[in-house]
């Protein structure tokens, strides 16, 4: 699902057949499937049409990471689970193989119950994936589903509901063809980026232009009081970037969730952030933990989204590549024992 304000369009899915994908249909034509699994690309919004559809449906929504730690899981209607993010799961493992065979046998000790997985394609590894994963399904069968971007008429739906930030929706989308950047607009994440860097009136050249001045927009402070602090010495946009940076760089690289402001009774995948600040040489980590680049969950701050983080991550690494930081000692930090 995408959506601006309370503006929500519904998902379109094609599923995997012995010849091709078959015609676009809703996400939720699938919903008297045993088990399927939903792919897309980063920051198609997957995440968002996996969450508007166990809502929809009363079904239990959880990360994959959560299933596997927590004996504990939401409560759902039907028994149905909703299981989100096993790419950032094997993100974080030595491992391909080991994270969906701990998805595999709490779904056994479960039960077997209907359960739908959300992964990013890159992370997907096809038939063998699917294989694993049928062999723990109550009749053996496994949809593979794949979340189709946008189209023109979403796109223009989406800018007509933007507010003030795009009052021409129409001429949003001439100006974005004229510079033939309207391809970008079909991913719902690169949208809204857009829209935020063209709220300024500049438009950016290429996506990483998007990302920069959107990440930007994220990091400036709209609060005239918090703006007024900043002018008597608290850190810059620009400093809020940087520091915002880093952190996401060190949260990429250890495979972890989260920052945490209290780590008295924190998951294992969360970051003390007293513990890095001084390590890393931080000045004010909590201005950009602050800032919209995250999104605060009780005394944890996660990045706005996983795409964002690995922008401004790959920023702070270019620029200690640049710096003279060897890019055999990068590689290292990012490579699994398996060398992916």
């Amino acid at each position: 699902m995408a959506a601006w304000g309370n503006f929500r369009i519904g998902r379109r899915v094609t599923a995997a057949l012995d010849q091709g994908r078959s015609e676009p249909a809703d996400l939720s034509a699938w919903r008297g499937s045993n088990a399927y699994v939903l792919l897309a690309d980063p920051g198609a919004g997957k995440t968002e049409a996996f969450r508007a559809e166990a809502q929809s449906t009363g079904a239990a929504y959880v990360k994959a990471r959560d299933l596997v730690a927590l004996r504990h899981l939401p409560p759902s209607k039907d028994g149905t689970l909703f299981i989100d993010g096993l790419d950032e799961m094997r993100a974080g493992s030595d491992s391909h193989s080991t994270p969906l065979d701990q998805i595999r046998q709490r779904l056994v000790e479960l039960g077997q119950p209907r359960f739908r997985l959300a992964c990013r394609e890159a992370d997907w590894i096809g038939a063998v994936d699917a294989d694993a994963l049928r062999a723990v399904t109550a009749d053996g069968r496994l949809e593979v589903l794949r979340l189709e971007p946008l189209d023109e008429h979403d796109v223009l739906d989406l800018l007509r509901h933007a507010g003030t930030q795009v009052p021409d929706a129409d001429a949003f989308w001439a100006e974005a063809e004229r510079r033939s950047l309207s391809s970008l607009l079909f991913n719902p994440l690169v949208l809204d980026l857009m829209i935020e860097a063209v709220s300024g009136g500049h438009w950016p050249p290429t996506r990483s232009e998007t990302f920069r001045l959107a990440c930007a927009k994220l990091a400036s402070e709209s609060n005239p009081a918090h703006r007024a602090e900043r002018r008597r010495g608290a850190p810059s946009v620009e400093e809020v970037l940087g520091e915002a940076a880093v952190l996401c760089a060190v949260l990429l690289l250890a495979g972890a969730d989260a920052y945490t402001l209290e780590p008295e009774g924190a998951v294992s995948t969360d970051i003390d952030i007293e513990s890095v600040q001084g390590a890393l040489g931080l000045r004010s980590p909590m201005a950009a933990l602050s800032s919209k680049l995250f999104i605060a969950d009780g005394e944890r701050r996660l990045p706005r989204h996983r795409t964002i983080a690995e922008y401004l991550a790959a920023t702070a690494v270019a620029q200690r590549v640049g710096n003279g930081l060897p890019v055999m000692r990068v590689l290292a930090l990012m490579s699994g024992m398996d060398g992916g």
